[in-house]
């Protein structure tokens, strides 16, 4: 049995298909942005953590971004290529239609007998008509913090949800870009899409349909674990995002958020990992000794 590190902020990384049994306060599932918030929240006060991530280390240093790499600070334009090959669609509809290519004595599922076979990361209860078949998230130690494009804006007053006051959400805001380290606000008055013809594009068709949107935008579309007020089964967690029904069970991410944003909503799912980390620091919801954090992407 491996014990929990004596010193509860010192890293221990688990080799592969190593067995251990630790005891610790926190379970922190994700490595990205949302569950680097959690963990460093938690270690700050003094929590014990464990963080596990199923996709790969793809960095010496643990979820380092890939666009450092020398070959990328040279030329910007192949790492489109790594940022797709990253990205792993979410429930894809089973498809059975035969592999044409496919070597004849290749192995075979016999479909009848095995009828919720998955293959290829597909979900046999997906309804294929109910489903965003552009839907991805990054597979990886870091998560979208491997790749991303660092775009730290906070949502308009009329994209966050109101079960937040607009102070608090100042205050979290405000924390959360210092955690990121966020630029503009210091001094820098320029955008980096200022000038992407792309960008604009969309940002001008955004605006013409949505008046009350000002400055730089792009679609995103989240909320398939959205937070809510009520456990009346339109929301998957509270206001603190601790799952309806569970003491210790709490999500982050950006499927938190209950309606899409026309900006990188990652600011604001740092945020809202700061309001739920704060609160079981505190002990303000859960009265629990052990809890479990998940991340998610939309």
């Amino acid at each position: 049995m491996a014990q929990t590190p004596k010193r509860k902020n010192q890293a221990h990384i688990t080799a592969p298909n190593a067995i251990e049994n630790l005891e610790v306060d926190v379970l922190i599932i994700g490595s990205g942005p949302v569950g680097c918030t959690f963990a460093r929240k938690f270690v700050a006060a003094d929590r014990s953590v464990y963080m596990i991530d199923a996709g790969a280390m793809l960095s010496k240093r643990p979820g380092e971004h890939l666009k450092n790499s020398f070959l990328y600070q040279r030329d910007v334009n192949p790492f489109a290529s790594v940022i797709r090959g990253h990205l792993h669609y979410l429930s894809v509809p089973t498809n059975n239609q035969p592999a044409l290519t496919l070597d004849p004595v290749a192995y075979k599922v016999d479909r009848d007998r095995y009828t919720g076979f998955v293959r290829n990361n597909q979900n046999p209860d997906q309804n294929p008509n109910k489903n965003l078949d552009g839907a991805a998230a990054s597979y990886a130690v870091g998560g979208m913090g491997t790749h991303w494009t660092c775009a730290c804006p906070r949502l308009h007053s009329s994209e966050r949800t109101n079960i937040i006051s607009d102070d608090q959400w100042a205050a979290l805001y405000d924390e959360a870009e210092g955690l990121l380290n966020v630029s503009p606000r210091r001094g820098i008055s320029t955008h980096p899409f200022e000038h992407s013809i792309r960008h604009n594009v969309i940002r001008e068709i955004l605006q013409k349909e949505y008046n009350e949107l000002q400055g730089h935008a792009a679609p995103h579309i989240h909320g398939t674990t959205r937070l809510g007020d009520k456990n009346d089964g339109t929301s998957v967690v509270d206001p603190y995002s601790r799952v309806w029904g569970f003491d210790n069970l709490y999500l982050g991410g950006n499927g938190l958020i209950p309606v899409g944003s026309a900006s990188n909503p990652t600011l604001t799912s740092v945020a809202l990992a700061i309001r739920s980390a704060d609160t079981i620091i505190h002990g303000r919801q859960s009265q629990t000794d052990s809890h479990l954090v998940g991340t998610a992407s939309s």
